[in-house]
């Protein structure tokens, strides 16, 4: 009898304790760097980082030197310049006031990146 009672208790107690668990599951969260979905290219994590703030189709991509010379991308590693949808670094200008260049000596641009 009392073994009786005491397993009515813990199937009450664990069928609440499932009960509160679904009701207060919070949201998932998105990633540190991820967007939420349907974020507009030109606010995007896409665009901060890579000057890729131009929609084609599906896809985020660079449209100006403008918006790659505001990227982190620039900043860090000398993809200031706008070339067929990407930032790049065209030239030793680009890659000059990169973090790339002080740090490491990266300075000169060849084959669209600072070497």
């Amino acid at each position: 009898m009392l073994g009786s009672i005491f397993v009515r208790i813990c199937l009450a107690v664990a069928a609440a304790l499932v009960l509160v668990a679904c009701e207060h599951t919070p949201p998932s969260k998105f990633l540190e760097d991820g967007d939420a979905p349907n974020t507009a290219c030109e606010a995007s994590n896409a665009c901060r980082v890579w000057g890729w703030c131009g929609q084609r189709g599906n896809d985020c991509v660079a449209i100006s030197d403008e918006k790659c010379r505001e990227s982190r991308g620039c900043k860090v590693s000398g993809l200031c310049s706008f070339q067929a949808g990407q930032c790049i670094a065209r030239s030793s200008n680009d890659c000059d006031n990169s973090q790339y260049c002080v740090e490491n000596g990266l300075c000169s641009a060849s084959e669209g990146v600072c070497k």
